[in-house]
């Protein structure tokens, strides 16, 4: 594999992701409450715990991709 073709799966793949990210983001922010009576249907959980849940795995999700696909697709950058 070059490092060209690798550079855009890194492309793709932070694409995707962020795609991913901004419609969860999206979701918890203007369907709130559909996406929290959707998920108490399966589990009993409190607003709060759902609201720190998300948060933390939205920054979560954040940082993964900061670190699995943006950091090594701008070190592909600078070594091509």
């Amino acid at each position: 594999m070059t490092i060209t073709i690798f550079q855009s799966f890194l492309g793709w793949s932070l694409a995707i992701n962020i795609a991913v990210l901004l419609s969860w983001v999206l979701a918890i922010k203007y369907a709130h409450d559909y996406v929290y009576q959707v998920h108490t249907y399966w589990i009993s959980i409190t607003n709060e715990s759902f609201n720190n849940i998300h948060y933390g795995g939205i920054g979560l999700y954040k940082l993964l991709i900061v670190v699995f696909n943006l950091v090594p697709y701008f070190a592909l950058m600078l070594v091509s």
